[in-house]
């Protein structure tokens, strides 16, 4: 019962996530796979859906997976470490690679490998569905200033900004800064400018961007604290945050990680 009671819930919330691709990619059915969902329900619910527990991953993956899942498992326990996966699947790609490598050097050799190529392809296979997919910080900094589909009506774009147009003709400039020499400057890869042309103002968020290395982001990297030191002093020690308003004395936060 309790085997079933889990698939029920994985399955309400992978359905719940997928209406949430589906409207955030305004019913585009090729952002809103069971698959993407699978891998949003993964990232936000981890405790469900993530690739060590979720019922569901498992029987969408293919056979040499599993079976490389259960040798890891057994393996952990059978010396009393932690076993992964995905550097069995890495040891066993690397053996056979090299028999394939005997194989071809071996021209007056007429026996035949195609069960050794038809294991490999599994083995490939196997490795994508246990390594996800790493994104390097260029290609999602680009991805959000450039790619990601907004529900407001683009005005403009120029080298290095976006512009679109927000409700009350308020105007949104979505300004890339990396990796230029100002992103060295400021310690922020991109900046969110909300223009209000009818008083004048414009409200601004300085983003870094960082990669989580296993799920985890270290708050004591040098490199990072750096770079929030340069926001720090290019927008708060310059006033940028405080309001010039008498009538609003409100105060943006500054430098929130």
């Amino acid at each position: 019962m309790e085997d079933i009671d889990r698939l029920n819930a994985e399955w309400i919330s992978l359905n719940a996530f997928r209406g949430l691709s589906k409207i955030a990619s305004n019913g585009d059915m090729e952002k809103s796979t069971y698959d993407n969902a699978l891998e949003l329900g993964g990232a936000v619910y981890p405790e469900l859906l993530g690739d060590d527990v979720s019922e569901l991953k498992r029987e969408r993956v293919s056979d040499t997976t599993k079976e490389y899942r259960q040798r890891a498992a057994y393996m952990s326990i059978r010396d009393k470490s932690t076993v992964h996966a995905i550097d069995l699947v890495k040891i066993a790609i690397e053996e056979d690679e090299g028999l394939l490598k005997i194989a071809e050097k071996e021209k007056g050799n007429k026996s035949r490998v195609d069960q050794l190529k038809r294991k490999l392809g599994q083995l490939y296979k196997a490795r994508e569905e246990l390594e996800p997919q790493e994104h390097s910080e260029n290609q999602l900094i680009f991805r959000d200033a450039y790619n990601v589909e907004r529900a407001v009506p683009s005005l403009a774009k120029g080298r290095g900004y976006r512009d679109f147009r927000l409700p009350n003709d308020k105007i949104l400039r979505l300004r890339v800064l990396h990796p230029d020499k100002i992103e060295h400057i400021t310690g922020a890869d991109l900046i969110y400018e909300r223009h209000s042309p009818s008083d004048e103002t414009v409200a601004i968020v300085a983003v870094q961007y960082k990669i989580w290395e296993k799920r985890k982001l270290y708050l004591s990297d040098e490199r990072m604290l750096d770079q929030i030191s340069k926001m720090n002093e290019f927008l708060c020690n310059k006033g940028v945050c405080e309001s010039n308003s008498e009538e609003n004395e409100y105060r943006f936060p500054c430098c929130s990680v």
